[in-house]
């Protein structure tokens, strides 16, 4: 028997119980109470064994009547049990795992964007062989624009360097292109050719741009000389950048103002005249004054204006009938019919004053 038991006052046993029941509370194995008449300790019972439903022993605690309080069950953790994925078998493909196949549209289905819709129509009734050459076509233009639209990109790139010294090229009657090849050749010729040609090539620019290499070089005259030529040419960007975007405004505007004028691009070129020479400010005035010059535009314009004199009389006329009861609004004793040589002239009318608006 172990001393220690020997000793436990039997007061001590509610409180050893109390632990043990935190113990199984916490999921701790529960340890033997201290015994009180038996020769041997009691042993340690493991949670979840047959014994925790056993009949209660003298070593319980007991209730306020005498009677042994029943023991609580001990709370086993809950745990839900892991699913792991199936495997597939060997062989097996696992089908909920692959994505959804994409169906490819046949292209051949529809006729090309850029047909008429008269054209479209009919597409379905050219043979398979000829809708499949038709589409070959298509994608050897689309494959030509785009590579046009690159080298077209390209260019521009390279042409916007220039802006700045557009006056320049102008001056000296040189295009971009020629002052391009020019600048290379030099510039290759400086890398690749022997020391006596590359200080021909010097010497010839000295000469060409008035550089005297005979007097030594003022150090502090050149700093500043280049902070000079350094400012000019920022400048000269700056104001290219600003005429580009004035430019695109420009175009932004003409574009707005054709969507909304029929006849714009049939009167473009006079309209363009009219505004380069001063003789319109605005484009709605060279786009009424361009109409009346047309030769395409001048007989509709002269027709629609007899058409609108002729209800606007209609009207006059009805007018007047409702009001005197004659027909054709005029009074039984009046002066007459109004005069037919009028009428006949209205056209020339109208075209002498369109004449006279043009020449404004």
């Amino acid at each position: 028997m172990n001393i220690d038991q020997q000793n436990t006052p039997a007061n001590d046993l509610p409180m050893a119980i109390t632990r043990a029941i935190e113990s199984v509370e916490r999921g701790e194995p529960v340890p033997g109470a201290p015994a009180t008449g038996n020769s041997h300790p009691a042993e340690p019972t493991p949670p979840g064994s047959a014994a925790e439903g056993a009949t209660p022993t003298r070593e319980q605690p007991r209730d306020g009547s005498g009677k042994f309080a029943p023991t609580p069950a001990p709370v086993a953790p809950t745990e839900k049990p892991s699913v792991a994925p199936a495997e597939p078998a060997p062989g097996e493909v696992a089908i909920a795992t692959q994505p959804a196949a994409v169906a490819t549209p046949d292209p051949l289905a529809a006729a090309p964007a850029s047909w008429r819709e008269e054209a479209k129509s009919k597409w379905e009734k050219l043979p398979a062989e000829a809708r499949a050459e038709v589409y070959r076509r298509e994608r050897e233009i689309d494959r030509a624009l785009d590579s046009s639209a690159e080298r077209a990109k390209a260019a521009a790139a390279v042409l916007e360097e220039f802006a700045p010294y557009a006056e320049i090229l102008q001056a000296e009657n040189v295009a971009p292109t020629d002052a391009i090849r020019t600048l290379l050749q030099t510039a290759y010729a400086l890398r690749s050719s022997g020391p006596e040609y590359r200080k021909t090539i010097v010497l010839d620019l000295a000469r060409q741009y008035g550089v005297d290499l005979t007097t030594g070089l003022n150090s502090a005259q050149a700093e500043a000389e280049a902070r000079a030529s350094h400012y000019d040419i920022a400048m000269r960007q700056q104001r290219a950048v600003q005429e580009q975007e004035q430019q695109g405004r420009a175009e932004q505007v003409i574009h707005q103002f054709a969507a909304t004028h029929e006849h714009f691009p049939v009167v473009r070129e006079i309209m363009g005249n009219l505004l380069a020479t001063g003789v319109c400010g605005d484009l709605e005035t060279a786009y009424q004054q361009a109409m009346v010059l047309s030769p395409q535009m001048r007989p509709m314009l002269i027709e629609a204006e007899a058409r609108r004199f002729a209800q606007e009389d209609a009207r006059r006329r009805a007018a007047a009938s409702s009001v005197t009861g004659a027909p054709g609004g005029f009074s039984s004793g009046g002066a007459g019919a109004p005069d037919a040589d009028a009428r006949t002239d209205l056209r020339g009318a109208i075209a002498a004053a369109m004449d006279r608006t043009g020449s404004r």
